[in-house]
C-alpha cells in the first residue's frame, strides 16, 4: 500500500511540475517557475521515500528559497519593460485644436499629431488653449487646462 502511495505521489509531483511550467510558458513573467522547482523538490523527496508531509514541507521551503534567490532578477526584468509611445504622452503639453465641450470630446495637437481629447473636469476648453495630458484611455487623451499667470 505504501509503495502504491509513493508511486502516486511521484506522479502527482511530476504533474505539478508540468502544470507550473505550462503556466510559466503562457505568462512569461516569472510567476510560477518557483513552484515548479518546489514541486521538483517534492518529487525527489517522494522518490527517496519521504512521507507526504515532508514532501509538502520540502515543496514550500524550496519554493520560498527560489523566490528569495530570484527576486533581484525579477526586479531587473520588470525594470526592462519600457513604456510604449502612447504611455509617454502623459504629462506633456498639447494645444486644443477643436473646442472640448462639456463632457464631450474635442481635438488637441500633441507633437504634431491630432488626438481626440476629453477634459478631466468636464468643462469647456476653447481652441488655442494649452492643456496638460493627465491620462490616456484607448486613443482619447484626458487633458487639464493649464493655468496662466494671474489665473487662480
Amino acid at each position: 500500500m505504501a509503495e502504491l502511495l509513493l508511486g502516486n505521489m511521484t506522479f502527482i509531483w511530476v504533474a505539478a511540475i508540468i502544470v507550473f511550467i505550462v503556466i510559466e510558458i503562457f505568462t512569461q513573467g516569472l510567476t510560477s517557475i518557483w513552484f515548479a522547482g518546489g514541486a521538483l523538490g517534492g518529487c525527489i523527496s517522494a522518490m527517496v521515500g519521504a512521507g507526504p508531509l515532508v514532501q509538502v514541507i520540502v515543496f514550500i521551503i524550496v519554493s520560498i528559497l527560489l523566490i528569495i534567490a530570484t527576486r533581484p532578477f525579477k526586479k531587473k526584468l520588470d525594470q526592462r519593460i519600457q513604456k510604449t509611445n502612447v504611455e509617454t504622452v502623459v504629462g506633456k503639453t498639447a494645444v486644443v485644436e477643436e473646442e472640448i465641450r462639456n463632457g464631450l470630446t474635442g481635438r488637441v495637437r500633441l507633437e504634431g499629431k491630432i488626438w481626440t481629447a476629453r477634459s478631466d473636469a468636464g468643462n469647456v476648453i476653447p481652441a488655442g488653449e494649452q492643456v496638460k495630458v493627465t491620462d490616456i484611455q484607448g486613443v482619447t487623451l484626458t487633458v487639464q487646462r493649464q493655468l496662466k499667470k494671474g489665473d487662480r
